[in-house]
């Protein structure tokens, strides 16, 4: 009896660390990006090598960054495949991320100020996120693959 009882409670929490990694594993892309808009905003300008390929080079940049926040938030934010729900709560996560990120570059840090067009080109970013989201990878093996959804 004992061993049955240890078995059943070994298989349990095999299944629900086996849950736990697949769900780890959802959000582990949306925490790496975000640790890189962090950094990436809020670091010494000094120490970021100056890439100008042509004007308003880092409104592209911006536009990746949160590119990226979107696409990597609808997994964060979706259950039960309810997808319009989190098509809006990616937006307003990413968008809400930019607009702080801006803020804290104003107050914080002493060589970042804040621009409205970062702001444009983060919101842009984001739409652009999470339409290529709907169209490329809703529903499909890739959503299974790198999400686990």
């Amino acid at each position: 009896m004992c061993r049955f009882i240890f078995f059943k409670v070994s298989l349990f929490i095999f299944a629900q660390l086996n849950k736990l990694k697949l769900r780890v594993l959802k959000y582990f892309y949306l925490i790496l990006w975000v640790s890189l808009i962090v950094f990436a905003s809020l670091c010494n300008a000094n120490s970021i090598p100056k890439i100008q390929l042509f004007e308003h080079f880092d409104k592209v940049v911006h536009f990746v960054m949160y590119f990226g926040a979107s696409l990597f938030s609808i997994p964060f934010f979706t259950f039960h495949k309810n997808y319009k729900r989190s098509f809006l709560f990616a937006f307003f996560f990413s968008v809400l991320l930019g607009i702080t990120m801006e803020i804290l570059q104003y107050s914080i840090t002493e060589n970042r100020s804040a621009d409205l067009f970062d702001v444009l080109a983060n919101i842009f970013g984001s739409i652009v996120g999470i339409i290529v989201y709907q169209i490329f990878i809703k529903n499909r093996r890739i959503e299974k693959i790198f999400f686990r959804i």
